[in-house]
């Protein structure tokens, strides 16, 4: 659900639905104003990324869908918590296949809190169902980006009353490694809505207590919808990611994630 603020222009919006297993519609609702004259105008509506891959005869280079659809999809996308072939055997035995993913759905899972009164005194918290202020304030997410519904888990930090500008929250990973130069990857989802957001950044550590490596930054809002991203981790040595969002200027500043998973070349 999306709110449509008032303009004297044509104005673009956007936002994601979610994953929709069967048939849905969609219905379109205005209020009415103070005047006869508040008009509201419509055109150019697109669905993007929306489509299943295509079935297909042809080599497939990257990874079959080897049920009921036969399409082809790259292999970065082979279970990274997303059902990207539509019968899910992109997803299936996953565990078996080496890949490493938390959902959020029973915990942080991988992550554990890393508080630090004095670099990072803000906590990652676990949330369910529409953000609060989502549909008017234009904050957070409407729903998790796993079950894309109200009971779904992600996580999400912001600065709450107690928080400053630029005050971090930091969330790290169990110690992986990598098994080769270009094999292990991070793969995970993120919402950042809203002209309040401020950053989100992915650091890796390789010593405790030591200096933090920035692999990966996003600064300002996205938009009404859950973000892909993913991150080559070419430590050579033993290592932790850290997940770190930043306060915004006010509490409308929520920053959200989810989905969080690891390609095979990560142990």
């Amino acid at each position: 659900m999306v709110s449509i603020t008032q303009s004297n222009t044509w104005k673009r919006e956007s936002f994601g639905i979610g994953r929709q297993t069967s048939n849905f519609s969609m219905s379109i609702n205005k209020k009415g104003g103070m005047s006869r004259y508040d008009y509201l105008a419509i055109d150019d509506i697109e669905f993007m990324n929306c489509a299943l891959p295509k079935k297909s005869n042809e080599i497939c280079l990257g990874f079959k869908c080897s049920k009921n659809r036969g399409g082809c999809i790259d292999y970065s996308r082979v279970c990274d918590l997303t059902d990207d072939c539509g019968d899910r055997s992109d997803e299936e035995d996953c565990e078996n296949k080496n890949f490493l993913a938390t959902d959020f759905e029973n915990g942080f899972g991988l992550f554990s809190q890393l508080k630090n009164d004095r670099y990072a005194p803000l906590t990652w918290d676990i949330r369910t169902g529409t953000a609060n202020g989502h549909i008017y304030s234009r904050v957070g997410p409407p729903y998790d980006h796993t079950l894309s519904n109200s009971e779904g888990h992600y996580i999400a930090m912001t600065r709450g009353s107690a928080g400053a500008m630029n005050e971090k929250a930091w969330l790290i990973s169990e110690v992986l490694r990598s098994v080769a130069k270009g094999e292990c990857e991070m793969r995970f989802y993120y919402f950042m809505y809203g002209d309040k957001v401020n950053q989100l950044n992915i650091h890796t550590t390789t010593q405790k207590d030591g200096d933090y490596t920035l692999l990966w930054s996003q600064t300002g809002e996205v938009g009404n919808f859950w973000m892909r991203g993913t991150v080559m981790l070419n430590d050579t040595v033993p290592f932790q990611v850290v997940i770190e969002g930043k306060a915004g200027v006010t509490t409308n500043d929520l920053i959200a994630v989810d989905d969080v998973s690891f390609s095979a070349g990560c142990k």
